[in-house]
């Protein structure tokens, strides 16, 4: 068996991850295989899956779940109703069954929890409660807007509105991320939002325009081209900005939310044209300009280095 020591260490561990401990961390502790087999044949140690234990003196919770659901995978968040708990969203207690969503990629399979897929995982927001990694809450509504009653959808968008005066451009963002999918529940989640977003005070073009140059020049990038017309067979007008010698487009859009919901169409089809001309696009909206510049510049950076390789 472990030394005293060993113990100890192992139990400080499982107090900081709500009672669990995965191999990674008890070899790091120098435990052989012979030891975790004799743990684990004693029943000293309790499977929760392959290569993740809590200790017998250790109740079983539902936290406890949600955090070897996660930590069982490589990449994982806490999604659906347990997500709505963990945001503390009213009428939402901690009981639901585990949910966790995962990249595509990997397998939908877990002894844990109830799996799901997303082809969007990488740019899901995601927070930290109580150690577990979560779907953060504007993320959460979208994933119950299916089945959620129109009344709670409602409650949950004023309590994320109330608590961030931002909230309202991260809900248009993910809004716009749906829309092409025909996603279940977007629907009714239009007008909820609609009701909700102020409209009183519009970004003009000029301070936008200005915050993307700061970006531009933080990222060093090549000599561009401000409001540059285009005349592209289906689609016509002009674009922000333009770095030639990388063949990038690069756009700050100053639009509320529903306005850019109304253009995705036309939006989407100047993009398809633009990459059919070997140009590539990103788009920066006021929140990532205001509160993200520092990460829209390297996203510049790293795209001007992909369009510069041979």
């Amino acid at each position: 068996m472990p030394s005293r020591a060993i113990e100890r260490q192992l139990a400080d561990v499982a107090r900081l991850q709500h009672g669990i401990f995965t191999l990674d961390q008890v070899e790091a502790l120098g435990v052989s295989p012979d030891m975790v087999y004799r743990c684990v044949n004693s029943g000293t140690w309790l499977q929760l899956a392959p290569g993740m234990w809590r200790l017998r003196s250790s109740p079983r919770t539902w936290l406890q779940t949600l955090m070897a659901a996660t930590s069982s995978r490589f990449d994982a968040v806490v999604s659906g109703l347990p997500a709505a708990s963990l945001n503390r969203f009213d009428g939402y207690e901690r009981n639901y069954q585990p949910e966790i969503t995962v990249p595509y990629s990997v397998s939908g399979r877990s002894q844990l929890a109830k799996v799901r897929r997303s082809i969007h995982f990488h740019v899901i927001r995601r927070i930290v409660v109580d150690g577990i990694p979560t779907a953060d809450g504007p993320e959460t509504i979208f994933r119950l807007a299916n089945h959620a009653p129109t009344f709670r959808i409602g409650r949950m968008l004023d309590q994320v509105m109330d608590a961030d005066a931002s909230a309202a451009e991260v809900l248009g963002e993910i809004y716009l991320r749906h829309q092409g999918e025909r996603m279940r529940g977007i629907r009714k989640l239009r007008p909820l939002l609609l009701e909700r977003i102020d409209e009183s005070e519009p970004r003009s073009d000029s301070e936008l325009e200005a915050l993307l140059d700061l970006a531009l020049a933080e990222a060093q990038v090549p000599e561009f081209s401000r409001q540059v017309p285009f005349d592209w067979g289906t689609v016509r007008g002009r674009v922000d900005r333009v770095i030639p010698a990388w063949r990038l487009i690069v756009e700050a859009d100053g639009r509320r939310w529903h306005a850019r919901t109304d253009a995705f169409e036309r939006d989407r089809e100047r993009d398809n044209q633009a990459t059919a001309r070997g140009y590539g696009v990103l788009r920066f909206t006021w929140r990532m300009l205001v509160d993200e510049r520092d990460r829209c510049s390297r996203l510049l950076e790293a795209a001007g280095s992909r369009r510069q390789e041979p």
